[in-house]
């Protein structure tokens, strides 16, 4: 989920949809609207060598 609200924010998508096989012949769907929630306060990790 982390990885989707990201891209959205990154490339400026409004609406997200993120599937996951529960097995069994199960499954949800989560739709995300950003707009909805403050996303622009997301920030992204920063990463340095040897961490």
């Amino acid at each position: 989920m982390t990885t989707l609200v990201h891209h959205m924010r990154d490339n400026g998508i409004r609406y997200g949809l993120q599937t996951m096989c529960e097995g069994g012949g199960m499954a949800n769907a989560t739709i995300l609207d950003p707009q909805s929630t403050d996303v622009s306060r997301i920030r992204r990790p920063s990463h340095t060598a040897g961490s």
